[in-house]
C-alpha cells in the first residue's frame, strides 16, 4: 500500500480526489463523481477542483442499483462511498460497491478507458472496521480498482488533533509524487506521539476499547426504541456504528437534551419527499471519552439517564410547523433553516458552533475534518 498524513480529514478527502484527477490523461473533459449522501468536505472538493458531482442515495446510503448503472457512464472517474456516515450514523455497502467496480473496471481497462476509483472514507469508522472484516478493503486484492481510504487517527488512537491518514493501493498515490503541499500538516513529534499511542494500547487494546464502546452504543440505540424514539435511516446502520441519530417531533428531546449539557447536532428535512413524515431530529458521535466513569458513572450512563426523563416530557408526535415547535416549547432552529432553504430536496445539519448550508448533512465543523 502507499500512504500520505494529513492535517485533518478534509484534507485526506481532498488528496484522494487530487490523485485521482491528476491520474486523468490530458484533454479528458469534465470528470464526475458518484456517492449518495456525501461529507461537506466532497461539495468542497467539487468546487476547488471542478468536477460533477452525481447523488445515487436512498435513505441515506448509496443506491446500488443506481450506481450500477451510472458506472458504465465514460465520464465517471470515481466513487465516495463512506463507511460511516456522520450525519446518521449509517454505512454505504462499500464491499459491494467495490464488487461492481471491479466488474465495470475489468471491460474499462479492456477498452482503455479510464479506471473508476473508490474513494473510501472511513474518517470516523474505526470501529466499523473492528466490527465489519468486509470492510477492510485493503486486505482484499484488487485487479483493476484503485482504492483509497482516509482514516482519522486524531479521533481513534488517541493522537493529536489534526492527524488522519490517506492510504491507498499500490500506485494510487503516484500522482502526487513532486506535488506540494499547502496547508496545515502533522508535526513529526505528533506522528511520534501517534505511533507510541499505537504501540503502548497495542491493535488488542484497540480492538477491546472499541467493542466496548459499539456494546455500549447499542444498549443507547436499544433505548431509543423502548423510548418511541425513532432511529434515522436504521436500515442501513451497521454493527460497530457510533454514531446515532433520532427523530425527534417538535425537536422538543434535543432541546431538553441540551439543558442537561448534552450537546446533540440538529438533523432537518430527513423526509423531503414525504412531508407527513418527522423531519427533525438530531444526532451524536460516541468516542472512547464517554466511557470514562465520574462519581461512579460513565458519561454514556449519564447520557441514557437523562435522554430517559427528556424523552418522557417530549410528544411523541407532532406537525413540523413552527407553530407547533413553539407551543411544545422545542427548538427553532430547525424549522428556521428548513424555511430558509426553501424546497431543498437534501438533508440539512446545523452543528453548535457554526452554520453552513449544506446537502450534505453536516457542516458542525466539530468532527475535526479541517
Amino acid at each position: 500500500v502507499e500512504a500520505v498524513s494529513t492535517g485533518g480529514g478534509t484534507r485526506s478527502i481532498n488528496v484522494a480526489f487530487e490523485t485521482v484527477l491528476r491520474s486523468l490523461p490530458e484533454g479528458f473533459g469534465r470528470p464526475r463523481v458518484l456517492t449518495g449522501n456525501p461529507h461537506l468536505a466532497v461539495e468542497r472538493a467539487e468546487r476547488r477542483f471542478g468536477f460533477a458531482l452525481t447523488r445515487l442515495e436512498v435513505d441515506g446510503a448509496i443506491d446500488l442499483s443506481k450506481l450500477a448503472r451510472e458506472l458504465h457512464a465514460p465520464d465517471v472517474i470515481a466513487v465516495y462511498a463512506q463507511s460511516l456516515s456522520y450525519t446518521d450514523g449509517i454505512s454505504d455497502d462499500v464491499p459491494r460497491v467495490l464488487d461492481l467496480l471491479e466488474a465495470v473496471n475489468a471491460t474499462r481497462v479492456k477498452n482503455g478507458d479510464v479506471a473508476v476509483a473508490l474513494i473510501n472514507d472511513c474518517c470516523l469508522a474505526f470501529s466499523v472496521l473492528v466490527h465489519q472484516p468486509a470492510y477492510r478493503l485493503l486486505d482484499r486484492t484488487t485487479t483493476h480498482t484503485p482504492v483509497l481510504m482516509t482514516l482519522d487517527a486524531h479521533k481513534h488512537l488517541g493522537a493529536d488533533k489534526g492527524l488522519s491518514t490517506v492510504v491507498g493501493t499500490k500506485g494510487s498515490l503516484r500522482a502526487l509524487r513532486g506535488a506540494l503541499r499547502v496547508g496545515a500538516r502533522p508535526t513529526r513529534a505528533a506522528l511520534v506521539r501517534a505511533l507510541a499511542n499505537v504501540a503502548s494500547v497495542t491493535a488488542s487494546g484497540y480492538d477491546t476499547i472499541y467493542r466496548n464502546l459499539a456494546s455500549r452504543v447499542k444498549v443507547v440505540e436499544e433505548t431509543c426504541s423502548s423510548l418511541s424514539l425513532e432511529v434515522v435511516h436504521a436500515c442501513h446502520r451497521k454493527e460497530g456504528s457510533t454514531v446515532l441519530a433520532v427523530h425527534d417531533p417538535a425537536c422538543r428531546t434535543q432541546k431538553l437534551l441540551s439543558k442537561r449539557n448534552h450537546k446533540a447536532t440538529f438533523l432537518y428535512n430527513l423526509h423531503p419527499l414525504d412531508r407527513t413524515r418527522c423531519q427533525y431530529g438530531w444526532c451524536l458521535s460516541f468516542t472512547p471519552h464517554c466511557l470514562r466513569e465520574l462519581d461512579g458513572a460513565t458519561a454514556l450512563d449519564v447520557f441514557v439517564r437523562d435522554l430517559k426523563v427528556c424523552a418522557s416530557k417530549a410528544p411523541s408526535r407532532a406537525s413540523n410547523s413552527i407553530v407547533s415547535i413553539l407551543m411544545k416549547g422545542g427548538a427553532e432552529e430547525p424549522w428556521l433553516f428548513s424555511f430558509l432553504r426553501g424546497n431543498q430536496t437534501f438533508r440539512r445539519v446545523l452543528g453548535p458552533h457554526a452554520v453552513v448550508m449544506t446537502s450534505t448533512g453536516l457542516d458542525s465543523r466539530n468532527d475535526g475534518r479541517g
